[in-house]
């Protein structure tokens, strides 16, 4: 979106460009909530409504294909404590959000863990950074949809 002219960055562009891109077609709703937690901005313009704009500091933090992967974290930090990493786990095994009974997502852990929300922002953690550190707890998150699983140990038993 940096190099893009405006009209490429109107909503119903970049709904295209998606469909066209990577094959999935977000609502009309859906694709300014995404695009504002990514830190996205939305700016009024007289000629065609409104255009997104990047962060610069994304567009850095957004790595070229041939680079290595990060290496994953290796410790947890304090506001993910021993209580907090037995709930997320018992919610992944129940695997359905109690308040709106769709897919347990780092989104639900979030609002299941109201003051682990409020440690992390005090920190300035974010659900990107508690992402990373759930294959530490023994949950991965299924690429595709986002839906948390608890994984399984090469012997076939679970592991905690």
């Amino acid at each position: 979106m940096l190099n893009a002219a405006p009209e490429q960055r109107t909503t119903e562009a970049l709904i295209d460009w998606f469909a066209a891109r990577g094959r999935v077609r977000y609502a009309a709703a859906t694709l300014p909530r995404m695009l504002w937690r990514l830190g996205c901005t939305f700016a009024a313009s007289d000629s065609i409504g409104g255009v997104w704009a990047g962060q610069q500091a994304l567009a850095g933090s957004v790595a070229p294909a041939t680079a290595e992967p990060a290496a994953p974290p290796t410790s947890l930090p304090d506001w993910l404590s021993d209580g907090r990493r037995r709930r997320i786990i018992e919610l992944v095994r129940k695997g359905v959000d109690p308040r709106h009974k769709g897919p347990v997502t780092s989104e639900v852990v979030v609002q299941q863990l109201p003051t682990m929300a409020a440690e992390m922002q005090t920190v300035g953690a974010t659900e990107a950074d508690l992402l990373t550190l759930l294959p530490l707890v023994g949950v991965k998150v299924d690429p595709v949809s986002g839906v948390l699983r608890i994984v399984e140990a090469p012997d076939g038993g679970r592991r905690m």
